[in-house]
């Protein structure tokens, strides 16, 4: 099945919460995080993510997420506002990750680039544009996900 077959089927309209926790979840293993931990039941998980400096040593990262489902809103800056509040809490440097199906506003894209600059804030955020592209890459998890056929 090649990626043009899949996009128009990506429809997070099918989804719902806990499955769309879910198919983050397996997208971030499949990525390469290791551990994924959940940590409160506001859908916030601990993942750990290694790889090798440039003089061989490895590196873990540590990342405190959520995974954020909407029908209809989108997220907004008073959400990644409280969130990376909460990642300047942590008592260990942690990057931060907000995977979401919805589209981030320009007031919040703007913040997220201020943020990170200026703040140096460590925040990743995933929307729902992003994701396709991503699961479009790893058409293993989309296939299971929306119920597509490798015969369509």
């Amino acid at each position: 099945m090649d990626q043009l077959d899949i996009a128009p089927n990506l429809n997070f309209e099918q989804l719902d919460s806990p499955i769309f926790e879910n198919l983050v979840r397996e997208l971030l293993l499949e990525l390469g995080f290791k551990s994924v931990k959940r940590v409160s039941d506001k859908h916030d998980f601990l993942v750990d993510y290694s790889f090798l400096d440039p003089f061989g040593e490895e590196i873990t990262e540590q990342w405190l997420g959520i995974s954020k489902f909407y029908r209809k809103a989108r997220p907004d800056l008073r959400f990644l506002h409280d969130f990376a509040e909460s990642l300047v809490k942590c008592s260990q440097p942690t990057r931060g990750l907000v995977v979401t199906n919805g589209q981030l506003t320009s007031a919040s894209l703007e913040w997220l680039k201020t943020v990170r600059e200026d703040d140096g804030i460590d925040l990743r955020v995933i929307d729902g544009v992003e994701l396709k592209r991503i699961l479009l890459q790893h058409n293993t998890i989309a296939k299971k996900f929306f119920s597509l056929s490798v015969d369509q």
